[in-house]
């Protein structure tokens, strides 16, 4: 009698079209780690090109500037030989990076020259007044210490240090060094050659460990998804292989564990009986997956409410804290239609919600994260709205994104004001091609920030009257001074009372944040906050 019960059952089903995956999660956080790889690779050999570079060429002006003052210190007591001046400026010219020394005078005028050419000039010049004295090409003045510059001479880079020769408090004129950059060039050159072939390891070595990463972090995301759309399919002996310690080995734990119960529950039921069993086992899982108790904070108090229309609903909220970032990130989701097929998406959202968080990506890549993941895995007729923020509550910002959910209703303590806290976004679920919009805002103490979904505000009474959401503001404005837990037990016992004996028929979830001891900003540290093109910025 039941295989006849449940074959009747199979032919009245008719299974929606499955939508096709254009681009996989796979290869999308494969190419967005290589990108990140690569990009962090690239800066760092920029980096290390320039710091190198700086390094040799501070080195160089290092050794310069020694051999400068060394020099001018030895011609002090024959600069007026002159066959020992030359022939001391002549050696030192044999050393590595110098091309040319000259000796000036304080009236600008050479007295010695490497170049053998310029020094005839000026030994004529001191023998036969017909002949000009050579003029220096640079015009010195009273110099203090010693003059670096660099510059350019026949396409190759230069620089020349002129440095006082001093006698006691009388200067005696200056020496002028010239250096070339050539080879100290040329050891860049080579040392680019080697860094950049490192660069191209680095690079080639990053995207093989990107596939390597992203195959291990996807496959038990994938075995999940197949393994849900084997068991939905009606496979109840179908188990789920994922030995890992952490959410996914838990999730595909519970899965197994639920397709366990259900083909017990399938086994020693009938009909209705066996149906309203499987809904109380995917209805604990459903309440395990969601938190069971929050973080426990001096900055912020936290309330929630859920209660399911049907055994299984496909409302979910949830709560991450990052105590190292002092971050809190929160989502709710209203997921189209009720019962397993809901709960189902809604433990493919908390599955793709917790790796994000956790990996402190921003609410707008959040939700196209979850977009992406569950776009082609759900049927044409099912859909998700759903809203996410990230909390930081050492600065007070939020960052939030919406993907067409009920706006966020914040109140502000200081202003006695109520607004709603919006964003550009379509449910996810629909198109593959959408992005998300992101804003934030500053927060300050006492402020409260309230969630929900329609089955608050959308809650009907036996007059077929709805709750609305300006009733619920208003009670938001009239016991702001409430906690968090308060003021929730007191929303939804008004929404009991104004439904009374009506059933009901949705999911109910509100989740209430209260802001406590938030550190106060500056005005130029206010003024990063505010969007002209978003109204609701001006409120910080």
């Amino acid at each position: 009698m039941e295989e006849v019960l449940i074959a009747e059952e199979k032919q009245k089903f008719v299974e929606t079209p499955k939508l096709k995956v254009k681009f996989s999660v796979k290869l999308k956080f494969g190419i967005l780690i290589s990108a990140l790889c690569t990009i962090i690779t690239l800066a760092i050999t920029i980096y290390l090109l320039n710091r190198q570079r700086q390094d040799l060429l501070n080195e160089m002006r290092y050794r310069a500037f020694i051999i400068s003052k060394n020099l001018a210190k030895n011609l002090v007591e024959v600069i007026n030989d002159d066959t020992t001046r030359h022939q001391i400026i002549k050696d030192s010219a044999n050393i590595k990076d110098i091309e040319s020394i000259e000796i000036i005078g304080n009236d600008n005028y050479l007295i010695d020259h490497t170049d053998e050419e310029i020094w005839k000039k000026i030994l004529f010049s001191k023998f036969d007044e017909n002949i000009d004295k050579v003029r220096s090409k640079i015009q010195i003045e009273n110099l203090k210490g010693y003059l670096e510059k660099e510059f350019i001479e026949n396409g190759e880079e230069k620089f020349y240090i002129l440095f006082p020769i001093e006698l006691k408090e009388s200067i005696l004129g200056y020496i002028k060094i010239n250096f070339t950059k050539r080879e100290i060039i040329s050891k860049i050159k080579s040392l680019e050659k080697k860094i950049i072939i490192f660069m191209l390891i680095a690079v080639f070595v990053s995207i093989l460990f990107s596939y390597i990463l992203t195959t291990i972090i996807i496959k038990p995301i994938k075995s999940l998804s197949e393994g849900a759309v084997i068991i939905g399919s009606g496979n109840l002996d179908y188990k789920i292989n994922i030995n890992r310690n952490d959410e996914l080995g838990y999730l595909a734990n519970e899965f197994n564990n639920m397709t366990k119960r259900l083909k017990i529950a399938q086994d020693s039921l009938i009909e209705k009986e066996r149906y309203e069993e499987q809904l109380e086992i995917a209805r604990q899982i459903q309440e395990n997956l969601l938190p069971n108790k929050f973080p426990s904070l001096s900055e912020i108090e936290i309330s929630a409410f859920y209660k399911a229309a049907k055994g299984v609903g496909g409302d979910y909220y949830d709560i991450i804290h990052i105590p190292e970032n002092k971050q809190l990130f929160s989502i709710i989701a209203d997921v189209s239609g009720k019962g397993v097929p809901a709960a189902l998406v809604m433990v493919m959202i908390r599955t793709i919600f917790y790796s994000t968080a956790k990996a402190d990506l921003e609410p707008n890549q959040i939700l196209k994260s979850i977009n992406s993941g569950v776009i082609g895995r759900l049927t044409a007729d099912k859909f998700a709205t759903v809203f996410t923020f990230n909390y930081n509550y050492s600065t007070g910002t939020l960052e939030y994104s919406n993907a067409a959910h009920n706006p966020l209703i914040l109140f502000k303590a200081d202003t006695k004001k109520i607004f709603e806290l919006d964003t550009e976004g379509v449910p996810v679920g629909i198109d593959e091609d959408v992005s998300f919009e992101m804003k934030k805002i500053k927060l300050n103490t006492n402020d409260i920030i309230v969630l929900n979904t329609d089955g608050i505000t959308e809650a009907m009474n036996l007059k077929n009257e709805l709750f609305r959401p300006e009733r619920l503001k208003d009670l938001i404005m009239k016991n702001y001074n409430l906690s968090a837990n308060e003021l929730k037990d007191l929303i939804i016992n008004e929404v009991n009372k104004f439904v009374g004996d009506a059933p009901q028929h949705d999911d109910m979830t509100l989740v209430i944040f209260k802001i406590k001891n938030i550190p106060k900003l500056s005005v130029s540290e206010k003024k990063s906050f505010i969007n002209p093109l978003d109204p609701y910025s001006i409120i910080i």
